[in-house]
């Protein structure tokens, strides 16, 4: 009698800590849906790290219950770490909040969808080498604290009763004087029609502390490499060519480089 207790004892320890292993990440709120066979097979086939078959099983559970909330779990937490896809995931963790929004994981659910977002938003906005997204970010920045910049100084000049012209720059921010008159251009002491904006003789190679440079776009460079070769900084350059969009510079495109610094 006495090694009869103590075997049921022993099974009823051995299956409360059976119980408790089942209960993870990839279990959340688990219902009566784990009975379906496919459901089933998924579970073996991700435990036997066959990650894809897991994948197509409980997509057939799906297919059988569109509303399986233990079929989407499983097919969340399969995107988010082992097959990497973050948009599939976060559709999936969707639709598992959906299903079970009072789940006492739903806040650790929420997260994992924000992160995804963030995964996916890396490989579809920035679809550059990884050494130049640092130079891509650091152009955002400037051209954010640039705008923002300009923004409070037409605030300024407009609370001194200062005009402000809100007309669109030239194209690649190349300055342009309007003349005086329309009827005849103006001339000078000597009488020759005074010219128009500042004149470039060989671009990209005007000497330091020359008003209105210009630089000729070449293959492979960026706003960075430009700015350390003129050796200006690179807010300065961004500031005189407004129109520049980093992201798309063209050969042969041409930039105004402002006075000051020394060539390298």
């Amino acid at each position: 009698m006495k090694f009869s207790v103590r075997w049921i004892s022993c099974a009823l320890a051995v299956a409360f800590v059976a119980g408790l292993s089942a209960c993870g990440p990839s279990s959340l709120g688990l219902s009566d849906d784990e009975k379906d066979p496919h459901y089933l097979e998924g579970r073996s086939l991700a435990n036997a790290m066959d990650y894809k078959g897991a994948v197509d099983a409980f997509n057939k559970a799906l297919r059988a219950d569109p509303d399986s909330a233990p079929a989407h779990i499983e097919l969340a937490l399969l995107y988010d770490d082992k097959v990497r896809d973050p948009a599939a995931a976060i559709y999936h963790y969707q639709r598992y909040l959906a299903l079970r929004p009072r789940d006492p994981q739903a806040g650790w659910i929420q997260q994992r969808v924000e992160n995804c977002k963030q995964d996916l938003a890396k490989t579809v906005l920035l679809p550059v080498p990884p050494g130049m997204q640092r130079d891509i970010q650091q152009l955002y920045d400037e051209n954010k604290r640039l705008t923002d910049e300009n923004q409070r100084l037409q605030a300024l000049l407009a609370s001194r009763g200062v005009a402000v012209s809100n007309s669109a720059p030239p194209p690649n921010g190349l300055p342009v004087q309007t003349p005086m008159s329309p009827a005849a251009p103006q001339t000078g002491p000597t009488g020759s029609a005074a010219r128009s904006g500042p004149v470039a003789s060989n671009p990209g190679r005007s000497s330091p502390g020359t008003a209105g440079r210009a630089h000729t776009v070449e293959s492979g460079e960026t706003p960075i490499a430009i700015a350390r070769k003129y050796g200006i900084h690179l807010d300065a350059l961004m500031a005189a060519n407004p129109n520049l969009d980093a992201r798309h510079m063209k050969v042969g495109q041409t930039l105004v480089i402002p006075p000051g610094g020394v060539p390298q």
